[in-house]
């Protein structure tokens, strides 16, 4: 299969609908090859809602995405499961499965020939190959989204052409030392194996230490697209989250968060976020 040598993901002004109630309006987004995008925004901004019309599972009212080139409709399902992967925000498996099970559930039906080194390869990577034999129901929550995460990656690892990854929060019930094991091992997929991915994430300083590039959103509308010493803003912070806060760039060349005492999260604080207050920032990617 010939794929375009463009972006990996290109998502053109997607807007979308749950009843009456906008959650996307012109919505732009554009993640190349070894990429490492966060999404970012208060609850409600539309980050889920985004992934899941990327991913295909609802469909816009107008716009488009496109995955290497094609068109998301064009693509078959077969075709579209090898290179692009899902990892929402709660998988529930109601079936005695072992760990290694579940990864396997990942691996393409095809593959016969190292697959049981591929799980065991997946899962010592995650920090959970103990754990293989081990029924999923018994893992505590941050155990559970390790092996989940090690069966997005099984889908999609062996294809021959472009690999997206869409995961809304995928560290959402980890402890800061596996969060950084996870972040860490998104950045070497991006950077190393040349990996698109697109991250929900709701932890400011986490997602400016790992991502190349951070997307803002707000109420539904992309109101920043940059590289974190662009994005992480003190006035946008207080625009978008409500958030009174300090940045400060580290030694090591990516901005810190701090709220500030007496600054909180309120949405129905934050000022409202206009075209004219706060302009997008052109996409530019951040090297490594």
């Amino acid at each position: 299969m010939a794929f375009d040598s463009g972006a990996v993901l290109d998502v053109s002004d997607v807007s979308f609908r749950v009843g009456r109630q906008a959650v996307l309006t012109q919505v732009s987004l554009r993640v190349e090859r070894g990429e490492f995008v966060a999404l970012l925004g208060p609850n409600g901004a539309g980050k889920s809602s985004l992934l899941r019309v990327v991913s295909g599972e609802c469909r816009p009212e107008s716009g488009q995405v496109r995955i290497a080139g094609r068109a998301l409709a064009s693509w078959r399902r077969r075709d579209l499961a090898r290179h692009r992967a899902v990892m929402p925000q709660k998988v529930d498996v109601s079936f005695p499965f072992t760990a290694r099970e579940v990864v396997a559930l990942g691996c393409p039906a095809d593959r016969v020939t190292g697959r049981q080194a591929l799980i065991d390869s997946l899962l010592s990577r995650l920090g959970v190959a103990d754990l293989a034999d081990r029924l999923i129901g018994s893992l505590s929550g941050g155990e559970q989204q390790r092996v989940q995460l090690a069966r997005v990656l099984a889908q999609v690892c062996d294809s021959d052409g472009p690999r997206l990854l869409l995961l809304d929060e995928c560290t959402s019930a980890l402890d800061p030392a596996q969060q950084q094991l996870v972040f860490s091992l998104l950045r070497e997929l991006a950077s190393v194996e040349g990996y698109a991915i697109v991250a929900v994430v709701h932890d400011l300083n986490l997602a400016a230490a790992h991502a190349d590039r951070l997307v803002m959103m707000c109420k539904g509308r992309v109101v920043a697209d940059g590289p974190p010493l662009m994005v992480l803003a003190p006035d946008l912070l207080r625009q978008v989250y409500g958030l009174n806060s300090r940045v400060e760039r580290l030694p090591e060349g990516y901005p810190v968060v701090v709220p500030l005492v007496g600054g909180h999260y309120s949405q129905e604080m934050a000022e409202p976020v206009s075209s004219q207050r706060c302009p997008r920032i052109p996409q530019t990617a951040l090297s490594r």
